[in-house]
């Protein structure tokens, strides 16, 4: 550094060398957790998984740009379906270059120090031994809940192990990603996920304080009122139960099935 006068390049040539020689840079870091592993630095019995938004180049603006173009074609191919419409061909060339010419079209808007902001979801799994990183993936998806097993199974390439335990938030329970973890010998630990009850006393029911009847596809809160189902979510694959009103009044009780794990919200009966 002191021969080169401090010389050093800027984050744009970093990002430009690593684009031009992606293969290369992923090869290195695979060589150089080898190299850690063989020298002890990595043990490869405890790994820890957990996201980080970084903040992406683009500017608000352009995102909010790209995504409305996108509308537009999207509108625009529905309306090609249906007889006697005019479409603008030359409008529909112009939004294809504009969206040819962002320069990041993959990124998206991620909540960053509770703004929303163009952002990438890093996703990193590191070796508790001495805190170095085995793996890394950059995820379009702000939320957490579909990276376990991913990032589970490209750590366990990366170690080249047949069985390790993983840690992470409550921000990673997905029941039936866990249950394949535990299958392929990756035992994770991870928290239940629980929402947040911002009313009454905060106090939260457990699982236990809620039973199931099959019959009638409904859930019996200790206040003995039934939830019933209200809508199921097929790509975060959760199901809500909810009470009504009626029962409730200005209380609520509410049931989440989130891929096998549960969220319980409901304050104390009174």
């Amino acid at each position: 550094m002191w021969l080169i006068g401090r010389l050093y390049p800027d984050h744009k040539s970093i990002a430009e060398f690593r684009r031009m020689h992606r293969d290369a840079v992923t090869a290195a870091g695979a060589e150089l957790v080898r190299f850690a592993r063989g020298c002890g630095l990595i043990r490869g019995e405890w790994i820890a998984i957990d996201g980080s938004k970084f903040r992406a180049v683009a500017s608000i603006d352009s995102v909010r740009e790209r995504l409305a173009l996108q509308r537009y074609l999207d509108r625009l191919e529905k309306a090609d379906e249906e007889p006697q419409t005019n479409i603008d061909q030359s409008a529909v060339q112009a939004a294809l270059e504009k969206l040819k010419q962002n320069p990041e079209p993959e990124a998206g808007f991620m909540l960053v120090r509770q703004q929303a902001l163009p952002a990438y979801n890093i996703q990193t799994a590191v070796d508790t031994e001495h805190a170095l990183i085995v793996t890394y993936a950059v995820v379009l998806d702000a939320s957490d809940i579909r990276c376990l097993r991913p990032m589970a199974e490209a750590a366990k390439r990366a170690l080249g192990v047949d069985s390790f335990q993983i840690v992470a938030d409550a921000g990673y329970s997905n029941g039936e990603q866990v249950a394949h973890c535990e299958a392929a010998g990756m035992i994770p630990h991870v928290p239940v996920m629980r929402t947040v009850n911002n009313q009454g006393d905060g106090k939260l029911f457990g699982r236990e304080d809620f039973r199931y009847e099959p019959d009638s596809d409904t859930y019996v809160c200790p206040g003995n009122k039934r939830l019933l189902r209200k809508s199921t979510n097929h790509k975060d694959r959760y199901t809500m139960y909810k009470a009504s009103t009626g029962d409730c009044g200005h209380l609520f009780a509410e049931v989440t099935l989130y891929a096998g794990s549960e969220t319980w919200l409901g304050p104390a009966p009174v």
